[in-house]
């Protein structure tokens, strides 16, 4: 018996079962990310640290990273994926390693980020009349981001499969 034969093999997760577990996962995220902004409100209090500053934004970035890629490298789920019953690997079945999930995560960050960009501005008074056309592309940038063989899959060589 082959290499290939012994493999066993997944289906790939659908795009709406992974845009669920990110749902699901946004939200325990939200809580993490409110925690850890408050344990920075004694420094922001006392002027040691500007609310704007870049520092606090690299903080919450680090944070999102820390709790996707703990959870990516040790058994390959998130809370919201084990709800969904899927699974982030490497394309031959193995553990994800912290650098395939530092790059996911970075090759993640341009769609996610426009479409809370945009989510944000729509509930603001409309300055530009394209806001709602780069919404749209910003929800379609992340639909066809978790879709099967996607362009993060292939740069990371990672899979999401379903469970």
């Amino acid at each position: 018996m082959n290499q290939a034969e012994s493999t066993p093999r997944y289906q790939n997760a659908s795009a709406l079962r992974q845009l669920a577990a990110a749902f699901y996962d946004g939200l325990l995220l939200l809580g993490i990310l409110i925690l850890a902004f408050a344990l920075t409100v004694p420094l922001t209090s006392r002027g040691l640290i500007a609310i704007d500053s870049p520092l606090l934004g690299i903080y919450l970035a680090l944070i999102c990273f820390l709790f996707f890629g703990w959870f990516w490298t040790h058994g390959g789920r998130t809370l919201g994926m084990r709800v969904w019953h899927i699974k982030l690997v490497r394309h031959d079945g193995t553990r994800v390693s912290w650098v395939q999930a530092l790059f996911r995560f970075l090759t993640a960050l341009p769609g996610w980020g426009l479409m809370l960009f945009i989510s944000i501005r729509l509930y603001l008074p409309p300055e530009n009349k394209y806001d709602l056309l780069l919404f749209i592309i910003s929800i379609c940038w992340v639909i066809a981001d978790h879709w099967k063989n996607s362009w993060r899959d292939r740069i990371t060589r990672t899979k999401v499969i379903q469970t």
